[in-house]
């Protein structure tokens, strides 16, 4: 039955393609209790984490459009159906490389091109996990896991994730001119200061927001 723990997690050691580390670690961005509001407010996965089978069978399968943000979709979806465990120690590690997802959009990248390749290749698989998000509240609402209330206010809360995640998608596809003055006018109101700062910046130079 539901209310069982769905995930179990702690902090992502990065190492480098001999196994050594590298001294980056991915922590969790959510202070205090991991639940579904709070993943929906910040919009993040939970680091390193091992989840349950069962999420599959009360959600469905993630599609291959998800690959690079799976992690998203299975926190958040745990976050909805049961606990989250969190541990102080790692429960894996995340090898770094020129071909890893983190690696092509990052300082490892071999070129420009592939950096802003990589780039575009997360967020492409970040937008599409906010699609499956959203889907996934009215499933839990449908479940009786949360009430109507509350599946709006975390579809809200997505949906202004989706919004700054598909702006920053068109300023990386150096649409930035014309497009970050009409999309600032429309968006006024919906986009704060540092989300269209950020946005911005990975229209220009995405290594100032990765790094």
């Amino acid at each position: 039955g539901l209310g069982k723990v769905c995930a179990v997690a702690g902090p992502l050691p990065m190492i480098d393609e001999q196994g050594s580390p590298t001294g980056n670690i991915i922590r969790l961005q959510v202070v205090g209790a991991v639940d579904a509001d709070a993943l929906a407010e910040a919009g993040c996965a939970i680091g390193g984490g091992a989840f349950a089978r069962r999420l599959v069978e009360l959600f469905g399968p993630i599609g291959p459009e998800v690959v690079t943000a799976e992690d998203i979709v299975l926190a958040f979806r745990a976050a909805l159906a049961g606990p989250i465990v969190m541990l102080d120690r790692p429960v894996m590690k995340y090898r770094q490389h020129g071909q890893s997802l983190l690696g092509s959009s990052g300082p490892l990248a071999p070129d420009a091109r592939r950096y802003r390749q990589g780039f575009e290749r997360m967020l492409r698989g970040v937008i599409a996990a906010r699609r499956v998000q959203l889907r996934d509240i009215a499933r839990a609402e449908a479940l009786n896991m949360i009430d109507r209330r509350r599946a709006r206010g975390l579809a809200a809360r997505i949906e202004r994730h989706l919004a700054a995640e598909r702006l920053s998608l068109e300023l990386l596809q150096r649409k930035a001119g014309p497009l970050l003055a009409r999309r600032w006018r429309r968006g006024r109101g919906q986009y704060s200061p540092r989300e269209a700062g950020k946005a911005l910046a990975m229209g220009i130079a995405p290594g100032w927001w990765f790094g």
